[in-house]
């Protein structure tokens, strides 16, 4: 069974606040799990943090999105 980390103890863990680490959840940057109502974080990912810094892992369960095409206003030209 996978190890499973309350906020509290990642926070412990990366050395920051809770309060931090709810942050990079709701941003995506850091992946969750939902157990019922509790919010828990796998040992793995919080060791990949350790590892290989947040921005390493700003892709969990994310696919990548099409660039916003430009338009421009009807009549208006590029220059």
């Amino acid at each position: 069974m996978e190890q499973l980390l309350t906020v509290e103890q990642a926070a412990d863990t990366l050395a920051c606040e809770p309060s931090t680490i709810r942050k990079w959840m709701s941003q995506g940057r850091l992946p969750r799990v939902k157990v019922g109502r509790l919010t828990r974080l796998r040992a793995r990912d919080v060791a990949d943090v350790v590892a290989h810094g947040l921005a390493d892992t700003r892709s969990f369960g994310r696919t990548s999105r099409p660039a916003v095409a430009h338009t421009t206003a009807p009549g208006v030209a590029l220059d």
